[in-house]
């Protein structure tokens, strides 16, 4: 199932995964619209509704229900979620639903996903597929420092994409190392010739700060 953060507005994106029949779980800005029923609903009403404690919206989704989004840094990741039922799409065996994630700690802090899933799908899976979003960015993030994804400046389409491939290649294969436990030690001189535990390398540096 695809989860994102930026592209839930597209729904030129939303209706390529659905003919595909790709579930996913894209989120939502408030300008966003969404049908149920006869009516197109913008986003932000829907959320301010919420907001005001609007029962039978609530009713209509089920109610909130506490769930995890995920282990983080402090443990599990606890939100309240509630799943309001949409248009269905034509596909046969699956459903649509706007899918709203509302904070513990502060109740008027809302957000929105729409939902293409399965018909059955359990709100923890949703909620789960949600909260994986963290997860995406911090790849990026480790690979931006790691194995130079952001280091390109981009000429052609083709040479990006090629750079963007073989960096989240590499990002890829460091992460099943560490995922084996396996501590890689500096002992050849690097494809240019240096020292690649030099006292000007990125190892050095990074164990200089308890990095490696």
């Amino acid at each position: 199932m695809v989860a994102d953060s930026v592209y839930g507005d597209s729904r030129r994106l939303g209706m390529f995964l659905e003919e595909r029949e790709q579930p996913y779980v894209l989120a939502l800005s408030g300008k966003a619209h969404v049908w149920a029923g006869f009516y197109q609903h913008r986003v932000s009403t829907l959320l301010g509704s919420l907001r005001q404690g609007d029962s039978a919206l609530e009713d209509a989704g089920g109610g909130w229900r506490r769930l995890s989004a995920g282990d983080g840094s402090k443990g599990s990741r606890l939100y309240e979620w509630l799943r309001l039922p949409l248009n269905p799409p034509m596909q046969e065996g699956f459903e649509r639903g706007l899918l709203v994630r509302r904070s513990i700690e502060d109740p008027d802090e809302l957000s929105a996903y729409t939902v293409f899933c399965g018909t059955g799908t359990t709100l923890e899976e949703l909620a789960q597929v949600a909260g994986s979003r963290w997860r995406v960015e911090i790849g990026f993030e480790e690979a931006k420092g790691e194995v130079g994804l952001s280091h390109y400046e981009v000429r052609s389409w083709h040479g990006c994409y090629r750079h963007i491939t073989l960096a989240l290649f590499a990002h890829a294969f460091l992460a099943s190392i560490w995922a084996e436990g396996i501590d890689i030690e500096p002992s050849q001189k690097g494809v240019l010739g240096a020292e690649v535990g030099g006292s000007e390398s990125l190892w050095a540096f990074k164990r200089k700060r308890g990095l490696s």
